[in-house]
């Protein structure tokens, strides 16, 4: 926190006298040394202040504006930043995963026992009732991907069974795929469909399930280029005509080699990242005997960090969205872009 009982010593220019003159400094001419009240400087001040980190409560010399940019609701010396981040990022992920549950459980009609304090992760267990079939626990992830109470998936599973198929086919098109065998439809889960990819073009053969829980799907190969939520915003930002790059890099911002950001927009100057799993907790990759999970998520936090700092030394607005809001991506985009 900024130390109140300070005064800093400022000189009078042309471009502060009037500020100084209005919030009662009196008798003063350019070229005039004076000390302030620290609580007086202008918000994007270059004097040094003392700052109290207000994890570990030592004393420390820091710009004014930086102060101000970085402070937020505590303000951390370096040796604590690292706390500060898991706090705000523990404290981010409880709003935002219970936000999301509880949006959905409100949505079908069930209510969420849980509090907010019992979320620590995607995998964090959660109790919620179905009014027709009682209490379930599942992970909170179950609950913000859609996965409804597992007896009324499978009443779901028989009506879908009995689906006709120019209802299948209205409800590929809706998700933007076009189906060549509606009439061979036999089941949801039945890997018998035939598709064009949107992107591409190229037909390749899934299911009603595995078509609709996405809410659109690609090609193997197409799919293998791109996550699913990277290809979510690319479809955003291409059909609201918005100008961007994917995998961008600047050649300043790099641990031995430039970092790529998923997309760049020039006209927004604004770089957005899709944060997966991967970015949160350890994922075990088989293939990899070199490195522990653990040593892969420190790599990736770090290279995170590294783009994260980047962006606010130069002044690039960052948006980083994270897998638990998936089905919410078009709704942050549209809150960044046209607001």
């Amino acid at each position: 926190m900024l130390l109140e009982n300070q005064k800093i010593k400022i000189t009078i220019s042309k471009r502060n006298i009037s500020i100084y003159k209005k919030i009662g400094y009196k008798n003063i001419s350019i070229g005039d040394e004076l000390f302030i009240d620290v609580k007086d400087l202008s918000k994007g001040s270059r004097q040094k202040v003392d700052v109290k980190c207000d994890y570990c409560g030592r004393i420390i010399k820091v710009v004014y504006n930086d102060y101000n940019d970085y402070k937020f609701d505590k303000y951390s010396c370096k040796y604590c930043r690292q706390i500060k981040t898991s706090e705000y990022s523990l404290k981010s992920r409880q709003q935002s995963l219970y936000k999301r549950a509880l949006s959905f459980c409100n949505k079908k009609g069930y209510k969420l026992i849980s509090d907010i304090s019992s979320i620590k992760n995607s995998d964090s267990r959660v109790f919620y009732e179905c009014p027709k079939h009682g209490i379930h626990e599942v992970k909170i992830y179950s609950l913000i991907t859609g996965r409804k109470c597992i007896e009324c998936s499978i009443e779901e599973q028989h009506k879908l069974l009995r689906k006709k198929p120019d209802d299948v086919y209205n409800d590929f098109q809706k998700y933007g795929g076009v189906l060549l065998n509606k009439e061979e439809y036999i089941g949801w889960n039945y890997k018998n469909l035939i598709v064009v990819c949107k992107e591409c073009g190229e037909k390749f053969i899934t299911s009603y399930c595995a078509f609709t829980n996405r809410q659109g799907q690609l090609c193997p190969k197409c799919a293998s280029n791109i996550s699913r939520g990277e290809y979510r915003i690319k479809s955003f930002l291409k059909e609201n005509s918005i100008d961007f790059y994917m995998q961008y890099r600047f050649n300043d911002c790099r641990k031995h080699i430039p970092l790529p950001f998923d997309f760049f927009l020039p006209k927004q100057n604004l770089c957005i990242e899709y944060d997966g799993e991967g970015h949160y907790i350890p994922i075990n990759r088989n293939y990899n005997n070199e490195k522990s999970a653990e040593d892969i998520l420190n790599d990736i936090k770090d290279r995170d960090n590294i783009k994260t700092t980047y962006c606010c030394t130069n002044h690039i607005d960052l948006l980083i969205i994270p897998y638990w809001e998936f089905n919410n991506i078009e709704n942050i985009l549209k809150n960044k872009l046209f607001t």
